[in-house]
């Protein structure tokens, strides 16, 4: 499998295992400090952080499953998860926040690279296999 699918499927299963954690359990959010202070709160973490994330995981897959997957699907890629990656560094600069937003940051900072080095190796990328 080429770098480029799996930087691919490495997003789509994050944002697909992060989507669906957060659609059917939306308390779970209150583990990096957010809370709904109503039903409609509740509704909002569920379409935001469930539902958009499901759909987002879902574009991630089916790039990752074409047999030559776009440019623009690794540049969603790098953009969205890169762009996360910098508003948590801004937080680890500026806010002191405790180690779970260390560890989402060094998450997603990887993924973004992986994808960068993928968009940047894409035509020459070799077949990376199980052997």
């Amino acid at each position: 499998m080429k770098l480029d699918r799996i930087a691919l499927a490495i997003t789509a299963a994050a944002f697909a295992g992060f989507g669906a954690a957060s659609f059917i359990r939306p308390q779970i959010l209150t583990k990096v400090g957010l809370r709904a202070a109503s039903s409609t709160g509740t509704a909002e973490i569920r379409a935001m952080y469930g539902g958009m994330e499901l759909g987002f995981g879902l574009f991630f897959a089916i790039a990752a499953m074409r047999l030559n997957p776009s440019r623009e699907a690794l540049l969603a890629q790098v953009c969205g998860i890169g762009g996360l990656a910098v508003g948590r560094l801004a937080s680890l600069l500026i806010d002191n926040p405790d180690a779970v937003v260390k560890l989402l940051f060094l998450a997603e900072a990887g993924t973004a690279t992986a994808g960068i080095i993928a968009l940047l190796n894409r035509d020459t990328s070799p077949e990376i296999t199980g052997k």
